[in-house]
């Protein structure tokens, strides 16, 4: 799979550690990662914030504006 952005790597646990990137343009991001499973998880927490309008509130309102923003 092709993939653009910044690519970053994350260590998953068990001693699994994959890359992702994420590409955002105006109201749409694409995103890319090594392993399928964290793929999936990441695609499951996506839809379940964007099903509940007030989770996704609760879940922004612990992230900092700058971090909302910017990945570094």
């Amino acid at each position: 799979m092709a993939h653009t952005g910044d690519t970053r790597a994350i260590l998953l646990g068990n001693g699994r550690a994959t890359w992702y990137s994420v590409d955002e343009e105006g109201d749409a991001a694409r995103f890319c990662t090594g392993d399928g499973d964290f793929h999936d998880a990441i695609k499951k927490e996506y839809g379940a914030l964007n099903a509940d309008p007030s989770l996704l509130t609760k879940t922004m309102a612990g992230i900092s504006k700058l971090e909302l923003e910017c990945t570094r």
